[in-house]
């Protein structure tokens, strides 16, 4: 599995976002988004797995897009393996 972001103006060439809004894909697959919340420099970013995937809470704020990153794969990988 490799998680791959993309801005949101590419996947979703018409509609609203934001200048740091990137939607992420396993393969083709639209899997959720990280976002910063809002422009200002100290604002908190936002991660989360789509809920029509695991059906449960699988989002959270954190301080850096790193972080964001770090926990939705964290998140997905979690959700991946509760089969197992």
């Amino acid at each position: 599995m490799q998680l791959i972001l993309r801005r949101a103006n590419v996947s979703r060439p018409s509609g609203s976002w934001q200048h740091e809004d990137y939607d992420v894909f396993d393969g083709d697959r639209e899997v959720g988004r990280i976002y910063r919340v809002t422009d200002h420099p100290d604002s908190p970013w936002f991660w989360g797995v789509s809920f029509q995937l695991t059906g449960r809470k699988s989002y959270a704020h954190v301080t850096s897009r790193d972080e964001a990153k770090t926990a939705f794969k964290a998140e997905y990988e979690a959700w991946q393996n509760q089969g197992d």
